[in-house]
């Protein structure tokens, strides 16, 4: 509608101001609505299926070390490629809730609610940083990822790393420009924390310290050095039994590869996760899942992989033309960063590697998304949001680590008998699941 000709000038002035919501607007906003809603179901849905399996026992040995022994470890655990997890943080994140609520689900409750928690971060963050549409999109899709979902629906490393790569982009995102040394402190000391802490909860994590670096380097975040320095400080609390290990000189990491993935094909992959991550295809997860119609579903996962493609390609064609924006440097230097710290690892790249960078990897997404017309990007979002519902609810439903067996015998399958410590698990399954837990305790001996 025009304005009248009698409108004042005051009033056009003021009119200008005023933000009015088109329709494509307000579709967005049920959209943000729904998947909000959705993301929180899915998230508990996911919890309530968790169980032991693999590597979830022993993350629940260790923090039933902390919970009911009162032990607590210099290290976490001995990692492939020859390493170790450094440090106390990830017991102390996992051994903690078992001290309150002694049952396997307490430590993925707490990450169900932190993770949770990241929406209002992530969303104020953008907004910051880009349009109100552009902080909407990232929200949804962040809180509908079912790499985020999956990862964080039961116990594992992955799932607990996760959650500082918000903090690492709301760090930069407060410090990118010069600011007031009152409010530049506290994100200076939580970026030099998450340094220090974010490796300690999984080796993925280096590629957060990487990031943080480079962003200094480059100085698109200009923190305050003391501010940062004291968060390095108490990054370094949780390191203190590891730090004294390799001063007496009794660390001892396991055997395994010292070849570097520099030196391979393994130096590329990380490229192919950053294309993926952001999408729906989480892999051989959707082929593992027990369902009807899965090679349908797959081949329709796959597809999205086109999504990533695009953006990623609408994002090398704006940094060649000088025309990227600070949400598309930020997505570069932690494309860097991941091809840096995969290249000096000796552990070669998996899916759950990348998870870190999820964040990251949708900002291009993002992006595309928003400089299209809102009939487009609407139509285009339902789309991609109805495959990422669907492949979470057929993970959740056929994947080995949300299908528990009803007979006991099954864990045959999955709890290996070269776990010496099974038979020591107290497992916590309540009222009448006596039976999981003879099963669990006399794995070995059979």
């Amino acid at each position: 509608m025009t304005t009248p000709s009698f409108t004042t000038q005051s009033q056009t002035t003021q009119s200008a101001n005023v933000s009015v919501e088109q329709p494509g607007d307000q579709a967005l906003v049920r959209l943000f609505w729904l998947a909000a809603v959705l993301a929180v179901g899915l998230q508990l849905w996911l919890w309530s299926r968790s169980w032991l399996y693999f590597d979830q026992i022993l993350l629940y040995r260790l923090g039933t070390d902390l919970a009911v022994m009162g032990e607590l470890h210099p290290w976490a655990k001995a990692m492939s490629g020859g390493t170790i997890l450094p440090g106390s943080l990830l017991q102390l994140v996992i051994g903690a809730p078992l001290a309150l609520w002694l049952d396997f689900r307490s430590p993925t409750l707490l990450l169900a609610m932190l993770q949770l928690a990241t929406f209002p971060l992530v969303y104020r963050s953008m907004r910051e940083l880009t349009t109100e549409s552009g902080a909407r999109l990232l929200l949804i899709l962040w809180a509908l990822s079912p790499w985020r979902l999956y990862h964080s629906g039961f116990l594992w490393e992955p799932g607990f790393v996760v959650l500082l790569a918000p903090v690492h982009f709301w760090a930069f995102v407060k410090l990118r420009k010069s600011t007031t040394t009152v409010h530049a402190i506290w994100p200076s000391l939580v970026l030099g924390w998450v340094v220090l802490a974010a490796p300690q909860l999984h080796p993925s994590g280096v590629i957060l310290s990487v990031g943080a670096g480079l962003l200094l380097i480059t100085r698109q975040v200009r923190p305050r050095w003391w501010a940062f320095a004291i968060g390095l400080g108490a990054g370094t609390t949780t390191l203190i039994g590891t730090l004294r290990l390799v001063a007496t000189g009794a660390l001892h990491s396991p055997s395994g590869s010292d070849a570097l993935n520099l030196f391979s094909t393994y130096a590329l992959k990380p490229l192919a996760y950053w294309i993926r991550v952001p999408t729906s295809d989480i892999g051989r997860r959707i082929r593992q899942s027990d369902v009807p119609g899965v090679e349908i579903i797959v081949v329709v996962v796959s597809a999205t992989v086109l999504l990533g493609l695009l953006a990623n390609w609408k994002l090398w064609r704006r940094s060649r033309s000088k025309t990227s924006t600070e949400a598309d440097r930020y997505a570069l230097t932690m494309l860097v960063a991941s091809l840096l710290a995969h290249a000096l690892a000796t552990a070669h790249p998996q899916g759950w590697h990348s998870l870190v960078l999820l964040l990251a990897t949708l900002l291009p997404v993002v992006a595309l998304f928003d400089t299209a017309s809102s009939r487009t990007r609407n139509r285009w979002l339902a789309v991609v949001l109805t495959i990422h519902v669907m492949t979470t609810v057929v993970v959740g439903l056929g994947h080995p680590m949300f299908d528990r067996p009803t007979d006991p015998a099954e864990l045959r399958k999955v709890a290996p008998n070269n776990l010496p410590f099974l038979e020591l698990v107290p497992i916590p399954f309540g009222s009448g699941k006596e039976n999981w837990e003879g099963a669990l305790r006399n794995t070995k001996s059979r």
